[in-house]
């Protein structure tokens, strides 16, 4: 068990870097797509957005930015633990930020309401 020891007490660390449930309704409230990607660069994500806007724009630069900081936040904790532990620790904690964001952007482009967005996201 000592092989997990550390790793995780970075991954609890790491843990703050997740959106809150208030950000994730400010997120859902922002109304448009500008707005949110706006909104993004208060938040953690702040590096990826503004080096995806450098290269693209709209519903491609929120792809391209939650691509690169799943690969970036996969690489850090991949380094806490040994080969097989950090592939699966990896995977289990950005899954409900990417959820979440995808179920805004859904909501978004449907024009459901904020109240109705937020119904369906999953708390952490």
């Amino acid at each position: 068990m000592s092989d997990y020891d550390y790793g995780n007490a970075r991954l609890r660390a790491m843990k703050s870097r997740l959106l809150s449930r208030r950000e994730l309704e400010s997120l859902a409230e922002t109304g448009s797509l500008q707005g949110l990607i706006s909104a993004l660069t208060k938040t953690a994500y702040q590096k990826s957005i503004e080096a995806a806007l450098t290269r693209s724009t709209g519903m491609d630069c929120i792809d391209e930015a939650l691509h690169a900081d799943l690969v970036n936040t996969v690489g850090k904790v991949s380094s806490f633990y040994h080969e097989e532990t950090a592939a699966i620790a990896a995977i289990i904690f950005r899954t409900y930020d990417i959820y979440n964001l995808k179920t805004i952007l859904r909501g978004l482009s449907k024009n459901v309401s904020s109240s109705e967005i937020t119904s369906v996201l999953l708390p952490v």
